[in-house]
């Protein structure tokens, strides 16, 4: 876990977008992060629609690729055998529904840095797009301390996630960040999803979440900052569909500047945690 100058990260942020201290949906309703906290049954009615994106092309086959991705997943598991640790351990197994990336082993460091950051910087709200199946999610300290919504662009990870774990605190929702600005929620995570899409539906999906207003963006990005504009394959090219490739967020044309804090990850990856609005995205 690598934390750089936490200090200079408690000063409040400046958005050059809609801010989360005033902003309000066209119908008028308070989708500040307060009042999602208080009132966590309207954070649908926050999300905001952006269905002319360029990102939001071909948006419904892509729901398809992942649908069809996981559905032979949910195989393993009746509808009321809700994915848990030791559910998915007594299969033999140390990983379900989202892949060897989302063990409880593999996201050590991470479950270790996100009490610190719900403590350091006030986090009251936290969206996790996409939460995949939940697993290692259960197993984050102080989780029940913040309003938590999990969102994936499979409805069929939502509607099992939402019959096994939807509580008081924690609620589910279907958001394809291709063509949703989501509401402006205290921090944003968009881990293991971004080296999956092309560098335009990347930036697309950067270009939302900079609108939203919210105030912190946690997501993986391989290299290092002391690279430079050394960049790894950022401008690969992906077919519709499920893809990958190494993404580096600190090279051309994403620009990221050196993290807050992050946990290391396997692969050489890792998530690092930024202020938003990240300025120096070429857009």
């Amino acid at each position: 876990m690598k934390i750089i100058n936490p200090e200079s990260a408690t000063n409040d942020v400046l958005l050059t977008t809609t801010t989360a201290t005033t902003f309000k949906d066209d119908n008028g309703i308070d989708c500040t992060s307060a009042s999602l906290f208080a009132d966590p049954l309207k954070f649908a009615e926050c999300i905001r629609p952006d269905h002319e994106a360029s990102s939001c092309d071909n948006a419904g086959e892509a729901s398809r690729d992942w649908d069809s991705w996981v559905r032979p997943r949910y195989k393993s598991y009746t509808k009321d055998e809700c994915i848990t640790p030791e559910v998915v351990s007594n299969k033999g197994t140390n990983f379900a529904i989202s892949g060897r990336g989302s063990t409880v082993e593999a996201t050590k460091e991470l479950r270790n840095l996100l009490p610190m950051i719900f403590q350091k910087y006030n986090i009251k709200t936290f969206l996790d797009c996409p939460c995949g199946d939940f697993m290692w999610m259960q197993l984050v300290t102080n989780l029940n301390q913040v309003q938590y919504f999990g969102a994936d662009i499979t409805k069929q990870t939502v509607e099992y996630n939402s019959h096994c774990f939807e509580s008081s605190r924690v609620h589910f929702h279907v958001i394809d960040w291709s063509c949703v600005i989501p509401p402006p929620v205290d921090l944003l995570l968009v881990r293991d999803v971004l080296f999956h899409l092309s560098t335009s539906r990347v930036l697309g999906i950067l270009n939302h979440i900079n609108q939203s207003g919210a105030k912190y963006l946690l997501t993986t990005s391989f290299g290092s900052f002391s690279q430079g504009v050394v960049a790894v394959d950022n401008y690969e090219v992906l077919e519709h569909g499920v893809g990958y490739r190494n993404i580096n967020l600190y090279g051309r044309p994403y620009n990221f500047p050196e993290p807050i804090m992050q946990a290391n990850e396997s692969r050489g990856r890792h998530v690092g945690l930024w202020k938003l609005p990240i300025e120096t995205i070429e857009f």
